[in-house]
């Protein structure tokens, strides 16, 4: 049931009503307790941030083997084919095995008019490139190996194991935070000591 424009201006009143009663009393010195503290016990949340940056070391490829046949049996055996020789090829330069997954197989008819007048079948896999200095050998390999069939779909590069730099974000923020003054207005100014 839609509402009317009045309705919504008024939800919208009390809504910021709301809001803003919650964040000037965020402020107040002289308030209560939060629910559930003790009588007495203050509370503060702290909020940081923390950049880092990091080199990517990993590069994911999304590539797709594309043919279309009279039949759907020779489309799919046909893109099915060239993909195969394309992972053969990725494990013949080094590339892991387990690096190497089938993401998708598809079969659309291929339309003259009203009639059908084939079949287009695609064989599409994620290829993770670890090393990425190799990067451009590695698609063009999989370009030449896979010819005019070649899709490549998507090429996405990616840090493996980020959680170094995830602990490296948070010391930042933590520090950030505790030297960085309130800017809020109305909010005492607290000093963090080390």
């Amino acid at each position: 049931m839609p509402i009317a424009g009045n309705a919504k201006l008024r939800i919208f009143g009390v809504a910021a009503a709301g809001l803003i009663a919650v964040s000037t009393s965020a402020c107040d010195t002289t308030s209560g307790p939060a629910a559930g503290a003790p009588d007495g016990a203050r509370q503060v949340t702290v909020v940081g941030s923390g950049h880092v940056q990091g080199v990517p070391d990993t590069l994911t490829a999304e590539v797709a083997m594309e043919f279309t046949a009279p039949d759907v049996s020779g489309a799919l055996n046909q893109s099915s084919q060239r993909q195969q020789a394309v992972i053969d090829a990725l494990v013949g330069s080094g590339l892991d095995r387990k690096d190497i997954s089938t993401t998708q197989v598809s079969v659309q008819p291929q339309f003259t008019d009203t009639t059908i007048s084939g079949y287009r079948a695609g064989n599409a896999i994620k290829v993770k490139i670890r090393d990425t200095a190799k990067a451009s050998q590695t698609l063009a390999l999989i370009a030449s190996t896979g010819g005019d069939a070649t899709r490549i779909n998507s090429v996405d590069y990616s840090i493996e194991d980020d959680s170094d730099l995830v602990r490296d974000a948070r010391a930042r923020a933590s520090t950030t935070r505790r030297t960085a003054p309130s800017s809020t207005p109305g909010c005492p100014d607290w000093t963090w000591a080390r």
